[in-house]
């Protein structure tokens, strides 16, 4: 991989968690102490994030940078998405018990 995969990589990882959480990108700036401008510079890969960014930006999103790497290498998945996974498959069972055949998805949003 890439150093520029990586910083792809990174900027996907924060957004997918970040829309997860239902947090604009203007309340994590707030939150890490940036403007929303420069943040959304950032979550598009320019310029690369620094570690103790990253750092403040796992807190704010309440993940460790373990889970967060892990997530993006595909090692593990954070909990909220094995929970959704767990309501989808949920889900798709109760549809078919009921005859429905359907293509489910399940988005969690977190709630302040």
């Amino acid at each position: 991989m890439t150093f520029e995969e990586l910083r792809a990589l990174i900027g996907e990882e924060i957004k997918k968690r970040r829309q997860r959480m239902n947090m604009t990108q203007r309340e994590l700036a707030e939150k890490i102490g940036v403007s929303r401008a420069w943040w959304t510079m950032m979550e598009n890969r320019d310029p690369p994030i620094q570690i103790d960014t990253l750092l403040k930006v796992c807190n704010a999103l309440g993940c460790n940078l373990a889970d967060f790497f892990s997530s993006i290498y595909g090692l593990k998945k954070s909990a909220a998405e094995r929970t959704e996974e767990k309501a989808k498959k949920a889900l798709t069972k109760s549809l078919k018990k009921l005859g429905i055949s359907a293509e489910v998805s399940v988005v969690l949003k977190h709630k302040k």
